[in-house]
Order: structure tokens, then C-alpha cells, then sequence
């Protein structure tokens, strides 16, 4: 995968949020995952990006 070096402005019109996510929000990803509420989750990828990854996806 080759992504171009984007400066911060440019991200966040990529990102649908329109923002950079906090530290809060991807401890809170983190501590979801470890708790036993997510003990069936197995392999999957858990993008804390608010979209960004779903909305730069070349076609």
C-alpha cells in the first residue's frame, strides 16, 4: 500500500469525523477489546481512523 505523506489539514478533509481522533477514543478501543464483552472478537482489524481508512480506499 503507498500513501502519499498528507499534511494535517489534508487529512482531516479525507477523514469523514472532519477531525483527529483523541487519545481517549482509541484507549477506549483498546479497553473494549480487552474486556470480556469482546472475548468472541478473533482476528478482525478494529480501525480507529473515524473513516479514514473506508474513505481513501482506491477502487
Amino acid at each position: 500500500m503507498n500513501h502519499q505523506l498528507m499534511s494535517g489539514a489534508a487529512t482531516i478533509r479525507e477523514t469523514p469525523a472532519g477531525r483527529f481522533g483523541t487519545p481517549e477514543e482509541v484507549a477506549a478501543a483498546v479497553t473494549f477489546l480487552a474486556a470480556p464483552e469482546a472475548s468472541f472478537i478473533t482476528g478482525a482489524c478494529l480501525n480507529v481512523d473515524g473513516g479514514w481508512s473506508v474513505s481513501t480506499t482506491s477502487s
